[in-house]
């Protein structure tokens, strides 16, 4: 933006924050107010690093980097690389709250990504309750789900994004699903959706689905 804070600018300003005795700078590029996208998906994964790698040439005190990092394995060779000492995460948690705990584990095929759809954002900015794409159960992680009652027979028509969301809270709660699907694919609309530009990353909750639909053993006809 013309005018505004460069990254010389902003080097001089952790150079003297380190001084005055900070023990970390955070580095972070611009806000909703910039007229350069800073969170969707068209920006590419870890493209604010860069401003994390200048700041550890000047100054001698941790620097911690983010935006639009979804991906643990990302953030791990950031740090192994030493462009980085901290990566921090937000959208993430909101798409899978127990992402820590799988990337721990080393299970990324069951961490539910953040897509960069940036829905919740669009609901706090109307100050509506926050939601997520990908994560229909947000904001009742203190009420999992529970066993149903009585184990039923359920079948599922459509194998597309709320075909398989049933199916696998279903069998979550108990019950014995089928999954009809006429195509020989998963994913119904969300392929489509992927497509188009800078829409790849809608592959991932795709993709996590149907990783669901195999650690479930749903039986899928």
């Amino acid at each position: 933006m013309d005018g505004g804070t460069v990254l010389e600018d902003a080097q001089i300003m952790a150079k003297r924050a380190e001084q005055a005795g900070a023990s970390l700078i955070h580095t972070w590029a611009g806000w909703h107010e910039s007229p350069k996208p800073m969170l969707p998906m068209s920006v590419p994964r870890g493209a604010f690093v860069y401003l994390a790698e200048a700041m550890k040439k000047i100054i001698n005190v941790p620097v911690m980097t983010g935006g639009r990092i979804n991906d643990p394995r990302l953030a791990s060779d950031i740090i192994r690389d030493g462009r980085a000492d901290l990566v921090h995460f937000g959208r993430p948690f909101l798409a899978d709250p127990h992402f820590p705990k799988k990337a721990m584990k080393g299970d990324f095929d069951d961490i539910n990504m953040c897509i960069a759809c940036s829905r919740c954002f669009d609901a706090m900015t109307t100050r509506g309750p926050v939601v997520c794409s990908v994560n229909a159960g947000l904001g009742q992680e203190g009420n999992p789900l529970e066993k149903a009652e009585k184990s039923r027979k359920i079948l599922i028509i459509g194998g597309g994004p709320a075909g398989m969301e049933a199916a696998r809270v279903a069998t979550l709660r108990g019950h014995k699903v089928t999954l009809w699907e006429k195509n020989d694919h998963l994913g119904g609309n969300l392929i489509t959706a992927s497509l188009a530009p800078h829409k790849e990353e809608t592959n991932c909750l795709t993709d996590y689905l149907k990783n669901q639909m195999k650690k479930l053993k749903i039986n899928i006809q």
